[in-house]
């Protein structure tokens, strides 16, 4: 394997967002959310967390915050900066689309019983491998 298969991404990708598509709703339709790339190769990722990260010290170092202020604080950096929007999203497999905003993501993503959507997205967007060139495109 070369080190450009292994390592090379794609930059506008990464920070213009992918769409990542999930199974159908009961009505066919297809949700899917646009996500950037969670990394320093994304400056307004980079720039939403030096903003959220007020219960950091100096160093980095985490400073006497709760586990829910911290939890709210990196739902916030991931609304603001990862999450660029949703299509077809339906909480309640009802046909009606919930529209997507930054505070219907942060109420979606925040909800306890839609932990593990919001784990799925964030895997996907710290994933080198959701952001790689597609071997033909890498050709052109």
């Amino acid at each position: 394997m070369s080190l450009a298969s292994r390592f090379k991404t794609d930059s506008k990708a990464a920070n213009e967002g992918i769409w990542v598509e999930f199974e159908a709703n009961d009505d066919g339709s297809i949700p899917k959310f646009k996500i950037s790339r969670m990394s320093s190769q994304n400056k307004v990722y980079q720039k939403s967390a030096r903003k959220h990260s007020k219960g950091l010290n100096s160093n980095g170092a985490v400073r006497n915050i709760s586990d829910e202020q911290f939890d709210e604080m990196t739902l916030d950096i991931f609304v603001d900066s990862i999450l660029l929007g949703w299509e077809n999203v339906q909480p309640k497999d009802d046909g009606k689309e919930y529209l997507y905003t930054k505070e219907n993501a942060k109420a979606l993503l925040s909800d306890p019983n839609w932990v593990d959507l919001y784990d799925e997205l964030a895997n996907i967007a710290n994933s080198k491998e959701s952001f790689k060139k597609k071997e033909e495109e890498a050709k052109n």
